[in-house]
């Protein structure tokens, strides 16, 4: 009797684990990158962004690409623009 119990339960919480993870994949879909994404690096924090994403700068001749818009004026602030 009692295996049918264990049995039971993990059965149910197999199915309540299964109904979480649908409802989350509905509710907050992955974003994902693309496949062949140019990834660029931020010089300001120091972290990855795709290009395609990335806010961009071109400034004494040199492409400079940024995570965000505070990350940009962050780096315009640091050098004297």
């Amino acid at each position: 009797m009692r295996w049918i119990l264990i049995a039971g339960w993990a059965v149910f919480i197999f199915m309540v684990s299964t109904l979480v993870r649908l409802y989350l994949s509905k509710t907050f879909p992955k974003r994902t990158i693309g496949k062949g994404s140019d990834m660029v690096l931020d010089e300001v924090c120091r972290v990855y962004v795709p290009k395609e994403r990335a806010k961009f700068l071109k400034f004494k001749g040199r492409d400079w690409y940024f995570c965000s818009r505070a990350c940009e004026e962050k780096f315009l602030a640091q050098a004297g623009k």
